[in-house]
């Protein structure tokens, strides 16, 4: 089964896009048509995804976000405004994992996937949906997994983001104001690739 969608003139923010999933993402949107803002801890990771997305003829902004940083997210949200005047579609991919038996996570482990996987998720939504609902149109996307609803051994504090991925999209689907940014969850299946550094 193929399909298309023109996303031509549309600007999307990927985050934690210099590989894997997000680099995935990142190309299928500028495929379409979108202009990407692309993010990574890592900047000097960005520029092969850059050049690439180049060559399908889209712009593209490479921009440092570590989204356990507040002053992070709120830099990206001003530079992706800054350089293309708007954002359409924010896609919420930056995620990390640790493995180790509940017993044995530490306090800072715990720490380090929420912050990554839930925190950063929504505070990057709030970031970017004020333009989406004063323009009347957005699309903003929680990537998700198997463990938003499926709970696994040696991944508590995963499975817990995870849960909270699902809870807090549907919580911001419901309130009316931001009817225009259109929330959405996407789940994955699970990958081979690591994903402590994204």
């Amino acid at each position: 089964m193929s399909f298309s969608i023109d996303l031509t003139d549309k600007v999307a923010v990927v985050t934690g896009s210099s590989r894997g999933i997000g680099r995935a993402i990142a190309r299928a949107l500028a495929g379409a048509g979108a202009d990407v803002v692309i993010t990574s801890r890592n900047p000097d990771s960005l520029q092969r995804v850059k050049e690439d997305l180049e060559t399908l003829g889209r712009r593209v902004l490479p921009v440092q976000l570590d989204v356990r940083k507040r002053n992070d997210i709120i830099d990206m949200a001003e530079a992706a405004l800054d350089h293309f005047g708007h954002v359409d579609i924010l896609v919420n991919n930056a995620g990390m994992n640790i493995r180790t038996p509940a017993l044995k996570l530490e306090w800072e482990e715990w720490d380090a996937v929420l912050e990554t996987n839930l925190k950063g998720a929504f505070f990057c939504a709030q970031a970017i949906a004020p333009n989406m609902i004063q323009r009347g149109w957005g699309r903003i996307i929680n990537i998700g997994s198997a463990t938003c609803v499926n709970a696994f051994p040696d991944i508590t504090a995963y499975c817990a983001s995870r849960g909270g991925t699902l809870q807090m999209t549907k919580s911001i689907a419901a309130v009316k104001a931001t009817a225009a940014a259109r929330p959405a969850r996407v789940s994955t299946s699970w990958c081979t690739q690591a994903s402590s550094n994204t």
